[in-house]
This record gives C-alpha cells, structure tokens and sequence, in this order.
C-alpha cells in the first residue's frame, strides 16, 4: 500500500497516520504503528470523515479507541 504519511505520535510506542494514494484505497487515512510499520488498519474511508472522527475524540464526544495512540 503506498502512503504519505502526515501525524507521528511516540504517546504509546512509534505510530503514524497516513492518507492513502493507491487507486483502490486512494483517500482512506490509515494507522501503522511499531514492530510491524508495514501492516497499517484504516481509521476512516475518506478525509472527511477522519476529520470530524478525529474533533469527536479529541472533545471527547467520540469513539476514543480509534486514536487511543495519539491522543
């Protein structure tokens, strides 16, 4: 999967965010964390949708767990 990665956090060991720029998956943002950089899960399907996912859990309106390693 090819990425471009935009937030590193070291709260909980080495973890990135990163928005996705591969046709099939272009657009989703996706977390990759330590040992394993390589294998990476997807916390939204678009730009959008992390943005008001990522303002929920920082106010504390929102699912916490998604970015329990950044914030």
């Amino acid at each position: 999967m090819l990425i471009i990665p935009f937030l590193f956090s070291v709260k909980s060991g080495y973890t990135y965010l990163a928005s996705t720029i591969e046709r099939n998956n272009k657009g989703k943002i996706v977390c990759g964390n330590e040992p394993v950089y390589e294998e990476v899960s997807v916390i939204a399907e678009s730009p959008d949708e992390f943005k008001e996912e990522f303002l929920k859990a920082l106010k504390g309106t929102g699912s916490p767990d998604k970015f329990r390693l950044i914030i």
